[in-house]
């Protein structure tokens, strides 16, 4: 693995780990629960940040919210 490669890997491994927490405090059924509810507009994106933060600790928050953030500008070509 080149140096590009293991630099481009270590994201992926932080977000592995950070959705098996998410998985393991929040639940796979509740996480299901509160996509259709996001989907079908019964929850706020403030609901589901309170939601999360009752489960998650703040430096779990803050990890996903940096990967969210290089996810959104990749998505937008701003990296």
């Amino acid at each position: 693995m080149t140096s590009i490669q293991s630099t481009k890997a270590i994201p992926l491994l932080l977000l592995k780990s950070n959705v098996r927490v998410v998985i393991k405090k929040v639940g796979i059924s509740k996480l299901n629960e509160i996509r259709a509810d996001v989907q079908e507009g019964h929850l706020s994106k403030e609901e589901v940040m309170q939601e999360l933060q009752s489960k998650l600790s703040q430096e779990e928050i803050t990890a996903l919210k940096v990967i969210a953030y290089k996810e959104m500008s990749k998505g937008n070509g701003t990296e």
